[in-house]
């Protein structure tokens, strides 16, 4: 077993004399220099696994041993993320991929732009180029790797619009595209990719309504993340679809109108996040149904009315309620008995509650109080 040791120093050459090799596996060490490797010579590589390591790459000249690539007619999987390969991806490595299944390149510094002809990669089923240094423009020609199931595009800096064309991708089962610089609508098509089970779009610019097509993917079971962007306008009555979902974040937008009831028929989230925004009205009695939450955030928001006592039924560890406009008497058990795990400030009409809130005693305290001395005094006489 050659990974996951302390093996430094360039990667021997004379691995390429192996040829009956179908496996190398030196990935999980500290080999360093470039990648001298002629892969070519390995006609029976399927998976060639080099990631974590120090390896660098920098211009065409190092880049050179993908070009040997084409002879390798059985390479499915090539791990080289987690190095310091630098310098642009050269178009001319897509058509040596139709091959590949699995290739990876994350966490790395490349940049540039994602060449145009990654629609040749036909075999893809899941591409990561995440966390690097790739400008410019999703090419949309990726909306045309039918198999692919995993696009991992987040951690760079891309900007412009989220591809039409993505609505193709019907395999799609994870989409993360997060912490980019993309901007424009959430496209609908997306709609059209009923196999997702993640999508994550956090990313600060992206702007519009949430398009109705997209929560009424009841594919999604892991999360929906639209988080920190400009998104305005109602969240979608239909959002009750995503019957399945796990973790929801809407947060740090700026949406508004009430909170659709349809929300309590998505029974299977344990996270849900809708902070930062505009909803307004009362929390809606049909989240009385959510009891899986693990944590709640409805914080920055003008949600009107009590504190619904359903609240006190779930198994929360973590609630924020803070800075609306909530009325009324702070429950005192569940949650609301562990000071460090909920929060409630900035709503100036709370009243009760444990005495680590420091809030004013309710009025009904004070005439419960008031009447129990007076049947004491009577008592008395």
């Amino acid at each position: 077993m050659l990974y996951q040791n302390q093996f430094h120093g360039p990667i021997l050459t004379s691995l390429s004399n192996c040829s009956s090799l179908e496996l190398i596996e030196l990935h999980e060490n500290a080999f360093t220099g470039k990648i001298h490797l002629k892969i070519g010579a390995l006609k029976s590589l399927y998976a060639l696994a080099l990631y974590s390591n120090k390896l660098e790459a920098s211009d065409s000249t190092d880049w050179a041993f993908l070009d040997s690539l084409k002879n390798c007619t059985k390479l499915e999987v090539l791990l080289l993320q987690d190095n310091e390969l630098n310098g642009n991806l050269p178009g001319s490595i897509a058509n040596l991929w139709t091959v590949l299944r699995l290739p990876s390149l994350s966490k790395n510094k490349i940049g540039g732009t994602i060449p145009a002809e990654i629609k040749n990669l036909v075999g893809l089923s899941w591409l990561d180029l995440g966390k690097m240094l790739f400008t410019g423009i999703i090419p949309p020609a990726m909306g045309s790797l039918p198999p692919l199931q995993t696009l991992e595009l987040d951690y760079n800096k891309l900007h412009g619009e989220i591809p039409h064309s993505f609505g193709n991708l019907s395999r799609l089962n994870e989409l993360h595209l997060n912490y980019n610089k993309l901007s424009d609508h959430i496209p609908s098509t997306l709609g059209l990719c009923n196999k997702l089970a993640l999508i994550n779009l956090e990313s600060y610019m992206l702007n519009g309504t949430i398009p109705a097509e997209i929560t009424a993917v009841d594919s999604l079971t892991i999360a929906l993340s639209l988080s920190k962007n400009l998104l305005i306008g109602l969240l979608p009555s239909n959002v009750g679809s995503l019957m399945n979902l796990n973790e929801f974040d809407i947060s740090n937008n700026k949406l508004s109108g009430r909170i659709p009831i349809s929300l309590g028929l998505c029974m299977e989230l344990q996270y849900l996040y809708m902070e930062n925004n505009f909803f307004e009205g009362t929390m809606p009695s049909s989240l009385e149904l959510l009891m899986g939450l693990q944590k709640l955030d409805l914080s920055h928001n003008k949600l009107i009315g009590e504190i619904p006592t359903y609240l006190t039924n779930f198994f929360l560890q973590y609630l924020n309620l803070s800075f609306n406009l909530l009325e009324g008497e702070v429950p005192m058990i569940g949650i609301f008995s562990n000071a460090s795990a909920f929060s409630v400030s900035g709503n100036k009409q709370l009243c009760g509650g444990i005495p680590e809130l420091h809030l004013p005693t309710c009025f009904n305290q004070l005439t419960r109080k008031a009447r129990s001395k007076l049947s004491l005094q009577l008592q008395f006489f």
